[in-house]
C-alpha cells in the first residue's frame, strides 16, 4: 500500500482533540435523596445496566477512533500498488552475422535458417500490433530497423542481408538491443545466434546449431613457417568440432626449389577429439613435442628451400568449406640486382652491399644480387634496379632503377646543379669536420648520428635547384646528403668522398646504406598471412599498385602507404608497376578468425549492458472502501447512542 498525499496524516492530531474532550467531559455525582424507594429502586436499576453500559461505552470510543482514522487515511489517499506485467508483442531482434554462421546442415545454412525464423516470428509479432526492431551483429553492429510495423519493409531488409566472414560485435549490438529497450519496456529481446550461452541475462536466444543433429566442422586453423639452416618448416594447427573425427591432413608445394611442377607432401591422418587444437609439424629431424603434436620427418628430396606456395587441404564434407585450406606465401624472395660502378672501387663499398645481401637473406626479405664492374670498364644502363655510381656520373642516368650517386663529379639529368668541389682546411680533427642533420624524421635517418660523421671535403651543391629533394644531412648549411623518391624519379646523392670522410670505417655507414635500400624497396606488406576484417597496409616500389580481392574485386592505388580491409577469406593478389616498365606480383592469403571455425561455441554468459528498468505500476483505490467502512462505523456509533438513551 502507499498514501499519495502522505500529508493528510497530519489529521491523526484530531485523536489528541479528542482525547482532550473525553478527559474534559463532565461526570455524574452521587447525591442523596430522603426517598429509601426510589434510593433502593435506582439501586437495583444500576445493578442491572452497569456491565452492559461499559461495554457500549466502549464500543463507543472504538467507533470514534475508527471514524478518525477512516478520516485521516481518506486525506492520506491510501491505495494499493502492483507492477504492470510485459504483455506486449513488442520484439527487438538481433541478428548474428559472424562466419560461423555460415555452417550448412542439410543444404541449409545457420544464417539462412534465422534469417527465415525471424521472418515468420517477426511477422507474428506485427500480425498482433507489435513493432519490430532489427539489429545486425556484423563485424560492426548496425540498427537495420526501428519500431517497424510494415512485413513487406521487413522482408525487403531480411532479403537484402548476408553473412559476413568476420567475428559478430556482439557487445554493439547488445548496447543498440538494450538502448530500444529502454525506450520501450515491453519488448522482448531475441538474439539469434549459433553460440550457448549458460546465462544470457535478460535476452532470450534462439540457437541456430544443428550440432545435435550431425553438424561437425574440421578446420584447419592457423600455419607458421620457419626459415632454419637453409630450409623451411611448416606448423600447422588442425581442429575438429562437433564430433570426434580422424582427420587426413595433405599439403602441396608450388614451384618447389624453382622446379615449375608442384611436390606433394607426405599426409597425416589426425585423432581430433574433445574438440582441441592439434599441431602437425612438417621438419627435418626429431623435435621434443607434446600429446597434442605430430612430426613428419621430410627426406633429402622433400627439403624445401623456396617456393611459390604451400597448400595445405583437408578434404572432408564437413558442415565448413571456407577453413578447409590453407595457402602459405611469402617462399620466394624478390630479386635486387645491384650495379656497382667506380673509378676507383673501395672494399667498403662493396663490403657493405655483401653484407645487407646476407642479412636480407637471413631474413628472407630480398634476394640481392650485386655485380661490381671491374677498374676500367664502362657501367650498364639498363636491366638492374638498383646503379651505384661513384666518382664519375654517365651522360644520362638509367631511368629503370634507383639511382645512388657517391661524390659525383656531374649531376647529368638528376635535376640539381653543382658549383665546385671544396676542402675543408686543416683541423684539429684529422677525420675532418662533423655534419649537421636536415630532416632527423626521414626513414633513412634512423639510427644516425650525424655529429658522427666527419669530412674532409666535399661537392658544393646549388641548393635552390634541389626542387623535390629531400636534404638530409647538410654542411654548415651546405646539402651533402640528399634524395628524391617519386613516381618516376628515386635518387640519393651523397656529395663527398668515402675516402674523404670517416665513413668507412664508421658504423653508421651500414646502417645508412641499408635504411636507403629499406626506403627505395619497401615490404609491399608486412607479412603473408591475415585474419578476415585485418587492415593490410601497403608500399609499393613503383608507380602504381593493384590488388585483386579473394572474390576477383579490384583496387588501385598510386599514393602510399596505402591500406585495405582485408573482408572476406582466400588469395589476395598485388601486382605493382616498377620504374622500366617491370612488374613485380606478389600473394598474401586471408583466413577466417580460428575462432569462427569452432562451430559448436558455449559460453558462461552473454554480457548484458546496464540497464535501468522503468517500472509501470497500477494503482487500486481505496477511498471508496474507506468512505463505506466510515459510513458503517457512523451508522454503528448512532445505535449506540439510541440504546444509550432508551
Amino acid at each position: 500500500m502507499r498514501l499519495l498525499t502522505p500529508l493528510g496524516l497530519i489529521g491523526l492530531l484530531g485523536l489528541v482533540i479528542w482525547l482532550v474532550i473525553y478527559l474534559l467531559k463532565p461526570n455524574y455525582q452521587n447525591k442523596y435523596i430522603s426517598s429509601t424507594y426510589i434510593w433502593k429502586l435506582s439501586l437495583k436499576y444500576k445493578k442491572k445496566n452497569i456491565p452492559i453500559s461499559k461495554l457500549r461505552h466502549i464500543l463507543l470510543l472504538i467507533c470514534q477512533v475508527l471514524m478518525i482514522c477512516a478520516a485521516v487515511f481518506i486525506l492520506a489517499n491510501p491505495v494499493i500498488v502492483r507492477p504492470s506485467e510485459n504483455t506486449g508483442p513488442d520484439k527487438i531482434i538481433v541478428l548474428d552475422a559472424s562466419a560461423s554462421m555460415r555452417s550448412e546442415f542439410e543444404g541449409v545454412t545457420r544464417y539462412s535458417r534465422a534469417i527465415e525464423e525471424i521472418r515468420n516470428f517477426a511477422g507474428d509479432a506485427i500480425e498482433q500490433g507489435g513493432t519490430i526492431t532489427l539489429i545486425s551483429a556484423d563485424t560492426e553492429s548496425k540498427l537495420l530497423l526501428s519500431g517497424c510495423t510494415d512485413k513487406g519493409e521487413l522482408d525487403v531488409v531480411l532479403d537484402g542481408l548476408g553473412c559476413s566472414y568476420g567475428i559478430a560485435d556482439v557487445d554493439g549490438a547488445m548496447d543498440i538491443a538494450f538502448d530500444a529497450l529502454q525506450d520501450n519496456q515491453s519488448a522482448e529481446i531475441c538474439f539469434f545466434t549459433d553460440t550457448t550461452y549458460g546465462n544470457s541475462g535478460k535476452v532470450n536466444v534462439y540457437n541456430m546449431s544443428k550440432v545435435d543433429s550431425g553438424e561437425w566442422n574440421a578446420a584447419i586453423l592457423d600455419v607458421r613457417t620457419a626459415y632454419s639452416d637453409g630450409f623451411y618448416t611448416f606448423e600447422v594447427d588442425v581442429a575438429c568440432y562437433g564430433k570426434d573425427q580422424y582427420v587426413v591432413l595433405k599439403g602441396e608445394v608450388g614451384k618447389a626449389n624453382g622446379v615449375e611442377a608442384s611436390m606433394t607432401l607426405p599426409q597425416t591422418e589426425i585423432d581430433c577429439r574433445d574438440d582441441g587444437t592439434f599441431t602437425v609439424i612438417y621438419t627435418y629431424s626429431t623435435i621434443k613435442h607434446d600429446d597434442n603434436t605430430q612430426l613428419v620427418i621430410l627426406n633429402e628430396n622433400q627439403k624445401v628451400f623456396s617456393y611459390d606456395y604451400v597448400r595445405f587441404y583437408v578434404e572432408e564434407q564437413d558442415s565448413v568449406a571456407t577453413d578447409n585450406e590453407f595457402y602459405v606465401y611469402g617462399g620466394t624472395m624478390p630479386k635486387v640486382r645491384i650495379q656497382y660502378y667506380s673509378t676507383k672501387p673501395n672494399i667498403f663499398f662493396r663490403n657493405i652491399i655483401i653484407a645487407i645481401r646476407d642479412e636480407w637473406a637471413k631474413q628472407h626479405l630480398m634476394d640481392i644480387e650485386l655485380k661490381v664492374i671491374p677498374e676500367g670498364g664502362e657501367p650498364e644502363l639498363s636491366g638492374y634496379d638498383v646503379y651505384i655510381f661513384e666518382h664519375k656520373v654517365p651522360d644520362r642516368l638509367p631511368s629503370d632503377g634507383v639511382v645512388f650517386l657517391l661524390d659525383p663529379d656531374k649531376a647529368s639529368n638528376a635535376g640539381f646543379a653543382i658549383k665546385r668541389r671544396i676542402t675543408l682546411p686543416n683541423t684539429s680533427d684529422a677525420d675532418g669536420e662533423p655534419l649537421s642533420v636536415k630532416d632527423a624524421s626521414h626513414p633513412i635517418m634512423k639510427y644516425i648520428e650525424p655529429s658522427a660523421i666527419k669530412v674532409t671535403e666535399y661537392v658544393q651543391v646549388d641548393e635552390s635547384s634541389l626542387f623535390g629533394y629531400d636534404v638530409l644531412l647538410n654542411y654548415q648549411g651546405n646539402p651533402v646528403f640528399f634524395v628524391k623518391n617519386t613516381v618516376d624519379t628515386k635518387i640519393a646523392v651523397m656529395a663527398f668522398s668515402i675516402n674523404k670522410s670517416n665513413m668507412g670505417i664508421s658504423m653508421f655507414f651500414p646502417i645508412m646504406m641499408n635504411n636507403a635500400l629499406a626506403y627505395f624497396f619497401p615490404q609491399t606488406f608486412s607479412k603473408y598471412a591475415y585474419a578476415v576484417n585485418d587492415e593490410v597496409t601497403l608500399n609499393a616500389r613503383g608507380s602504381s599498385l593493384e590488388v585483386t580481392s579473394a572474390g576477383g574485386e579490384r583496387q588501385t592505388f598510386s599514393e602510399f602507404p596505402a591500406s585495405i580491409t582485408a573482408s572476406a577469406p582466400g588469395t589476395y593478389t598485388v601486382v605493382q608497376s616498377l620504374l622500366g616498365d617491370k612488374t613485380l606480383i606478389e600473394n598474401f592469403y586471408v583466413r577466417i578468425d580460428s575462432s569462427e571455425s569452432n562451430i559448436s561455441g558455449v559460453k558462461a554468459v552473454l554480457d548484458n549492458p546496464e540497464y535501468t528498468p522503468v517500472v509501470s505500476e497500477w494503482y487500486d483505490d481505496l477511498l471508496l472502501y474507506l468512505a463505506a467502512a466510515m459510513f458503517a462505523l457512523s451508522v454503528a456509533e448512532w445505535l449506540l447512542h439510541i440504546k444509550e438513551g432508551s
